[in-house]
């Protein structure tokens, strides 16, 4: 009598279990990779970019970048992303990437982000208004009419 009372309450109790994890699994996941270290890094249109390159659907709660266009060059991003973290909004184009602070806008193109991450701390805090055109090696252009070029 024990045994078969003790069969019952295991297998109610599994199909329980089963029941509950089928909708604990999102936020299981998402406990995994906080411990393994997988940070987020920005807020993509399905969710949130991981700094393995993964979008995961999660709400977020602390203030990250938000990244718009298309991500075709996600390792482009990526690294971007490591080097550069005090942006608000990220545009990913076909030239490299764009991104804004107050009224200038900074075109990045697509690699040495670590050196033009120097240019922009100097620059986002100066009075100068426009399009700050990083995309080229060894030169940085100014241009006025930010607006226009953001919206492109």
């Amino acid at each position: 009598m024990k045994k078969r009372g003790f069969y019952l309450k295991r297998k109610s109790g599994s199909s329980r279990r089963r029941f509950r994890l089928r909708y604990l699994l999102p936020f299981l996941f998402l406990f995994y990779l906080s411990k393994v270290g997988e940070r987020p890094l920005a807020v993509v249109e399905g969710g949130v970019l991981t700094s393995r390159g993964r979008i995961i659907p999660a709400r977020v709660e602390e203030k990250l970048p938000v990244v718009e266009g298309e991500i075709k060059n996600l390792e482009i991003l990526l690294s971007f992303l490591f080097e550069v973290r005090d942006v608000e909004r990220i545009w990913v184009r076909e030239d490299g990437i764009v991104t804004r602070y107050g009224n200038k806008v900074f075109l990045w193109g697509k690699r040495n982000f670590r050196e033009k991450r120097r240019v922009y701390e100097k620059l986002k805090e100066k009075e100068i208004e426009g399009v700050i055109d990083m995309r080229y090696p060894n030169y940085i252009i100014l241009r006025k009419g930010g607006d226009k070029i953001a919206k492109r």
